[in-house]
């Protein structure tokens, strides 16, 4: 009987010490609006390319610069683009990026087999790059990738979906703004 009781009794203690641990520890943590990060303070983002590189990669780099540079401007709301990596939360480094530009070509009948249902058509141009963000001490290669009528349709297109990808990766790295 003595032993029931003894037992009782640590288990009891044992109760209110988790009891006396867990309020312990609401009234040490922050309230939650403390704690959650300002939705209304965009990310503030530096983009640089690589450097040393071959006059054909050189210009795509400068393209892929110039039109993600445009699309982060485009949302203030998100991201406010910097001049200095030291003074910004997201860092990119754009360090790859490939062209296809669509070629015109024949379309239709063989050669001298009804000439006049031959005629020609563009397809779309293809661009993507490729960088390496970081963003809180995290780091990750993104791709951005898209097609376009034009050479500079597909660089927008590129940098829509490039956008969208650091979006996730910005918020899972430093919870959500």
């Amino acid at each position: 009987m003595r032993n029931r009781s003894n037992l009782r009794g640590r288990s009891l203690a044992a109760a209110f010490a988790v009891m006396a641990g867990i309020a312990a520890v609401a009234a040490a943590a922050p309230s939650a609006e403390s704690t959650l990060p300002q939705s209304s303070e965009p990310y503030s983002v530096f983009v640089a390319r690589a450097g040393e590189v071959d006059a054909d990669l050189d210009v795509r780099l400068t393209n892929a610069a110039i039109a993600l540079t445009a699309e982060l401007a485009d949302q203030p709301g998100r991201f406010r683009v910097v001049e200095s990596a030291d003074e910004a939360d997201v860092r990119i480094t754009i360090f790859d990026a490939q062209a296809v530009t669509s070629e015109v070509r024949h379309v239709g009948g063989p050669a001298g087999f009804t000439p006049n249902r031959v005629f020609e058509s563009r397809g779309s141009d293809f661009f993507s790059f490729d960088a390496v963000v970081r963003v809180d001490g995290n780091r990750k290669q993104i791709e951005g990738s898209g097609t376009g009528a034009t050479e500079t349709g597909s660089f927008r297109s590129a940098a829509s979906d490039f956008v969208r990808r650091l979006k996730a990766f910005a918020q899972e790295s430093s919870g959500s703004r």
